[in-house]
């Protein structure tokens, strides 16, 4: 089985910041609720003030099939903040830490 990771890049609309940053408790909730996100951090760009990082691990394509599902409203609610967003995906072949064994 492959895990499957996600590197997302939000940057918030100009003025938007603090209201993208009140949607991540929700963001973190609604992550946490899944049963295959094995993996799930959000954090701020020291040098890009409106943007936020996000790490993303998935047990497999199907979790994250389900991620993508359940993140539906979510989305909907983000994409007014967004002025951009940037995922790349990729497939686990090693690392430390967050239960990762390379």
């Amino acid at each position: 089985m492959t895990r499957i990771t996600a590197v997302t890049t939000l940057v918030a609309h100009e003025g938007r910041f603090d209201e993208l940053l009140e949607a991540v408790d929700d963001m973190v909730a609604a992550a946490g609720a899944e049963d295959g996100t094995e993996a799930y951090v959000v954090s701020s760009a020291r040098r890009s003030p409106d943007t936020l990082l996000l790490f993303e691990m998935f047990r497999d394509h199907a979790a994250l099939k389900a991620h993508q599902a359940a993140g539906a409203g979510l989305a909907e609610r983000l994409g007014p903040l967004l002025a951009r967003t940037e995922i790349q995906f990729g497939e686990l072949v090693g690392g430390t830490g967050l239960g990762v064994a390379g």
